[in-house]
């Protein structure tokens, strides 16, 4: 939990937060390394077709906008939605040999998420979601 503390600085008449830095998030670094190698099986498909909602997709979208070399042979596609004809659309321009659905959902329940995995069955498939909680934790063991 972030921890912030008010500092009421008498002198200035100032209030000010700080930061406490034993937060436990301050201290987490990813481990690479073990990032790399989950991922290294799906590291050939040159397209990535995301699946999810909000806060799930919307930071990984601004990163891949900003890091990502616009010349590079990877194409990154987001589906936001449960709409039948996008989804068509985008298994019809990027067939299950050249792609990985990506699943993302924190709480492993959102219905769109669910629904969209129905949708690309028979594509490779990764979920990120809170491990042991929710349907898409579950359907991720049994698969």
């Amino acid at each position: 939990m972030l921890k912030l503390t008010l500092m009421n600085y008498q002198a200035s008449g100032q209030n000010k937060f700080r930061v406490d830095p034993t937060a436990a998030f301050i201290a987490w670094r990813p481990d690479i390394a073990k990032i790399k190698q989950n991922f290294a099986p799906y590291e050939n498909y040159k397209n990535i077709i995301v699946i999810g909602n909000g806060g799930s997709i919307s930071t990984l979208f601004a990163f891949w906008r900003a890091l990502h070399p616009a010349a590079a042979h990877r194409q990154l596609i987001i589906i936001p939605t449960m709409e039948p004809d996008y989804i068509t659309r985008v298994k019809s321009q990027y067939p299950p040999t050249e792609s990985v659905v990506l699943a993302i959902s924190k709480s492993g329940d959102t219905v769109g998420v669910l629904e969209d995995i129905c949708a690309f069955q028979g594509y490779p498939m990764v979920a990120v979601t809170t491990p042991g909680k929710g349907t898409l934790s579950q359907l991720a063991t049994r698969m």
